[in-house]
């Protein structure tokens, strides 16, 4: 009875994120960047530099990224290019505009002024150490989500100075009055868009800092300007998302992929949300038509594997997860995810492996050395377990699931006393842990103490505890 309660105890989530960082000294870089922008004579100076300063600190996120990745705290913390780059984005800091240029165009381009602003700012390498421990405690689809965001803002930020460009060269080139009307309808359409790419920027920044509201405020704001743009609803759906309204979240995702059906993020989006609310057809549907369009998003293998596993569909499961540690071998989500799978499949050997994969990228994750443990046991290697139970409850004292499993293999071991000792911390813990109060229930009653055992089993009930 102990043993077939003991493999109910719940051992973990599906979804983490393991990554682990090395003191450097530290290193203050100044980085540069300049941005252009064209002001029509119904534009004000402060709206015109705005935009300049928006194009100037893209470049300058670009120099932080090179300094970022030259470091040798990057050395142990294995992202691609495009992460750099988003982490690059929250570490800027003392952003200052150090020159403005007010540059009056001549000839036919009388009455057009080009706007240079140049800004500096700072990246601290004593900061990196913090920061990536906060990019640690993302999961991995808001990183994803944050990825794409930067890259896509980044297309767009690029596509709105090449415009700027060349209307600078048709400013050049004025021959008619029809082309002076030309010039100024898309001067008014630069605007707008340029009003657009600040509010969408604005956004994400708020979601980055986990402001959910706020990004959803301004998301809508970036709709009204532009209600035919597939970014604003995108946006939006991931500011529900954080929100955990997956009905409002699945209609923007919706609205995006009919204004761009080519979205691979957006499929991948809706397919995790339908995975949320346990529709996990549609999600499996999602995510097969992300991955047609990415055959790369080994992001979207590793959610897919996901529903699988829980389909109880473990093998098919695997074969997701082993596909996204091809594309991308240092996924540690992957390795977490299929280490779990192996675990259902009672695979303990190739589970324990892939949970080592995992240790030795992050030696500070308590749980996995509590579904090592787990697995351990079920191998009856009780001392093996037990140490890792140790090695999880010395990272996080207040673990009350390590304390329970640690008292569930005492109790295997014939340990009883030790066993009550472990569930009673897990329950001065969380005095609503269920599964606890059975497990110190069963030792109890194998202690003979019927009394506190019935005591416990109907604490077990009242709580919830079913098994």
């Amino acid at each position: 009875m102990l043993e077939k309660f003991f493999l109910k105890i719940l051992v973990a989530a599906i979804f983490i994120n393991l990554l682990t960082v090395s003191p450097v000294q530290a290193e203050i870089k100044t980085v540069t960047g300049d941005g252009e922008y064209i002001m029509s004579m119904k534009e004000t100076p402060e709206f015109a530099q705005q935009n300049a300063k928006l194009y100037a600190e893209r470049v300058a996120i670009e120099q932080a990224g090179i300094f970022i990745s030259s470091t040798s705290v990057m050395e142990n913390f294995q992202l691609q290019k495009d992460e750099v780059i988003t982490f690059a984005a929250g570490l800027l800091k003392n952003i200052n505009v150090v020159k403005v240029e007010m540059v009056p165009l001549t000839g036919n381009a009388a009455g057009y002024i080009k706007v240079v602003v140049t800004v500096e700012a700072q990246v601290d390498s004593a900061d990196f150490e913090t920061a990536l421990k906060e990019w640690r405690s993302r999961d991995g689809n808001e990183k994803s989500n944050l990825v794409e965001q930067n890259n896509s803002q980044q297309e767009l930020i690029e596509e709105q100075a090449r415009r700027i460009k060349e209307l600078e060269e048709k400013l050049a080139n004025i021959q008619t009055a029809q082309d002076k009307q030309n010039i100024q309808q898309e001067m008014k359409e630069i605007d707008k868009d340029a009003l657009y790419i600040q509010k969408i920027e604005e956004g994400w920044k708020l979601y980055r800092n986990k402001d959910f509201a706020g990004a959803l405020e301004i998301f809508n704001q970036a709709i009204e300007l532009k209600p035919n743009d597939y970014r604003g609803y995108y946006g939006r759906g991931t500011a529900y998302n954080g929100l955990k309204q997956y009905e409002q979240t699945i209609s923007d995702y919706n609205k995006a992929i009919e204004l761009n059906p080519n979205d691979d993020y957006a499929y991948y989006n809706r397919g995790l949300t339908y995975y949320f609310l346990s529709q996990y057809k549609a999600a499996i549907s999602d995510f097969n038509r992300a991955i047609e369009l990415n055959p790369n998003l080994y992001q979207a293998y590793n959610n897919r594997g996901s529903v699988y596993d829980q389909l109880n569909q473990y093998e098919t499961a695997i074969s997701d997860f082993n596909r996204a540690i091809q594309i991308n071998p240092n996924f540690v989500e992957a390795y977490y995810n299929r280490g779990l799978a192996y675990y259902n499949l009672k695979q303990y050997d190739a589970a324990i492996s892939d949970y080592t994969c995992v240790i030795e990228i992050n030696p500070h994750f308590e749980e996995v050395y509590n579904n090592r443990g787990v697995a351990y046991a079920d191998l009856e290697q009780y001392e093996q377990a037990i140490s890792d139970y140790n090695r999880a409850i010395g990272i996080n004292p207040n673990y009350a699931v390590a304390y329970c499993t640690r008292g569930g293999t005492y109790a295997l071991s014939g340990n009883f006393q030790q066993a009550v000792a472990d569930a009673t911390k897990a329950i001065e813990i969380n005095p609503n842990f269920a599964t606890a109060y059975q497990l110190r229930g069963l030792c109890y009653q194998a202690l003979g103490e019927t009394e506190k055992a019935n005591a416990d089993f109907a604490k077990a009930r009242e709580l919830g505890y079913a098994g």
